[in-house]
């Protein structure tokens, strides 16, 4: 019976007992999407690439992971840097890869606001994926 765990010891290794998953470390972005072809372009480089190009498709998948990544649209800011901005209509703005722009807004109400009224971002783990545009 080594290879079974006795009922006391599961979830001890993290979310639904995955041995090395760090239970600190089980809150995500999640990241919805305003249409069906966004979604489609974010989950397929085939979608992406025959959308975008090969270059800016594998920026986009790999923008798309880093953001799952995170735990609040914080440290998204931080982390990005001059690569991404918050628009005055308390959106943020990423660059994906040379040409396109992907515009994110806080999605649902688990999020408090700052004092000027828009959200602390440091809470906001929800964001939709609103548009994504080729920059000017």
């Amino acid at each position: 019976m080594s290879g079974l765990r006795a009922r006391s010891d599961i979830g001890k290794n993290g979310p639904a007992g995955i041995p090395g998953v760090d239970r600190k470390r089980a809150n995500v972005i999640v990241i919805s999407f305003e249409t069906k072809d966004l979604r489609l372009i974010c989950s397929s480089l085939r979608a992406a690439e025959k959308a975008l190009g090969a270059s800016d498709a594998q920026a986009l998948i790999a923008t798309v992971a880093d953001i799952e990544a995170m735990e609040t649209a914080d440290e998204l800011l931080v982390l990005f840097g001059a690569s991404a901005r918050i628009l005055g209509d308390n959106s943020i703005e990423v660059a994906i890869g040379a040409q396109y722009r992907a515009t994110f807004v806080p999605a649902g109400t688990r999020f408090r606001p700052a004092g000027d009224g828009a959200p602390d971002w440091a809470t906001v783990g929800r964001l939709k994926l609103t548009d994504l545009s080729k920059q000017p």
